[in-house]
C-alpha cells in the first residue's frame, strides 16, 4: 500500500513538499500559523491553495494552524499520480493529518472538495475531524448538474474561452471582463486536463452520502448569493438537510459569487473561525 509522506521545507512559517522518492506518494501543502485549533484546507475544482491569499491576512496565526493541501494533479501536488478522485483526496486528508500527528482538526472544503471533505467525516473511524466546513459545494448526496450543465463544465477542461465564460456564469456576470480572464488564466497554469476530466467525472451527479446519514460530526454550509443557481442556499440546503446531519448550520454570504475566498475574504476568515471557536463554547 501506498503511503503519504511530505519532507518538511520551513518557509515563512510554511511547510511545501518535495519530491516523492521510492514507492511513496506525496502531497503538496502550505501551512500558515502555530495555533492549537488545527484545519485542513481545500479548494475548488482546477484551482489550488493560492485561491486562499486574500484570506490569509484575516487568519489568527496564533491560535490556529492552517495546512492549505493542493489535491493530487493540481498546484504543488501538480505531475503526482492518482487516481483523482474525491474519495482519494479524502483519504489524503486524513494521511496528511497522520503526517501532521494531529489529533483533533477540522477541514474546509470548497466546491468540489466540500464531498471529499464530507466523505472524510465518514472515513475518520477515530473521530478526529472536530468539524466541517463547506464552501459553496454539494451535499454528499451529490451535485445535480442538468446534461447541459454537464456539457458546459466537460468544455471549459483546457479551453481558454469557455473558462472564462465558467468565471462569469459562476460569479453571476457581475465582474470585469479582466476578472474573468485572471481566473481563467490561474485554472489552465493550475491544472492537468485529464485530471481535470477525471475529478469531474468523480464529483458530479455521484451519490457519497452511504454512511453519512446522520452523522454526527457539525456542519457548516456556507453558500453564496451571487453563485451558481444549482449551488446557491434555495438550491442546496434542502438537500442538506435531508441528510440528517445532527450539527447542521447555513450561512450565506452576500455580495459574492462562487469564490467568497476572494470576493469577501474578510468576512469568510471571520466565519471560519468564529465557527470553530464556538465550537469550544458549546463542549
Amino acid at each position: 500500500m501506498k503511503t503519504l509522506t511530505i519532507t518538511k521545507l520551513f518557509i515563512v512559517m510554511a511547510f511545501t513538499s518535495t519530491l516523492a522518492q521510492n514507492n511513496t506518494v506525496e502531497i503538496g501543502m502550505w501551512v500558515y500559523g502555530q495555533g492549537e485549533e488545527k484545519v485542513i484546507v481545500l479548494h475548488d475544482w482546477n484551482g489550488d491553495h493560492k485561491n486562499w491569499n486574500p484570506v490569509i491576512p484575516y487568519l489568527n496565526p496564533k491560535e490556529f494552524t492552517y495546512a492549505f493541501m493542493d489535491v493530487r494533479g493540481q498546484g504543488l501536488s501538480l505531475g503526482i499520480e492518482g487516481e483523482f478522485t474525491v474519495t482519494e483526496i479524502a483519504n489524503d486528508i486524513l494521511k496528511l493529518a497522520d503526517y501532521l500527528k494531529w489529533e483533533s482538526f477540522s477541514v474546509v472544503g470548497h466546491s468540489f472538495t466540500t464531498l471529499s471533505a464530507q466523505i472524510a467525516n465518514h472515513l475518520d473511524l477515530n473521530n478526529r475531524i472536530k468539524s466541517t466546513i463547506l464552501i459553496c459545494g454539494f451535499p454528499a448526496s451529490g451535485s445535480k448538474f442538468s446534461q447541459d450543465e454537464l456539457n458546459f463544465f466537460n468544455a471549459v477542461v483546457g479551453n481558454r474561452e469557455v473558462t472564462e465564460q465558467a468565471m462569469g456564469a459562476l460569479t453571476n456576470n457581475r465582474y470585469t471582463k479582466r476578472w474573468n480572464e485572471k481566473k481563467a488564466q490561474n485554472y489552465l497554469e493550475t491544472a492537468d486536463e485529464a485530471v481535470s476530466k477525471s475529478y469531474l467525472n468523480s464529483f458530479a451527479n455521484k451519490d457519497y452520502s452511504k454512511g453519512l446519514k446522520g452523522h454526527k460530526t457539525p456542519v457548516l454550509v456556507i453558500s453564496s448569493e451571487f453563485d451558481y443557481p444549482s449551488l446557491r442556499q434555495a438550491a442546496v440546503k434542502p438537500q442538506f438537510e435531508k441528510l440528517k446531519y445532527k450539527d447542521l448550520e447555513f450561512i450565506d454570504i452576500k455580495n459574492a459569487g462562487h469564490y467568497p475566498n476572494e470576493e469577501t475574504p474578510v468576512y469568510l476568515a471571520s466565519i471560519i473561525e468564529t465557527f470553530i471557536i464556538n465550537l469550544n463554547h458549546k463542549k
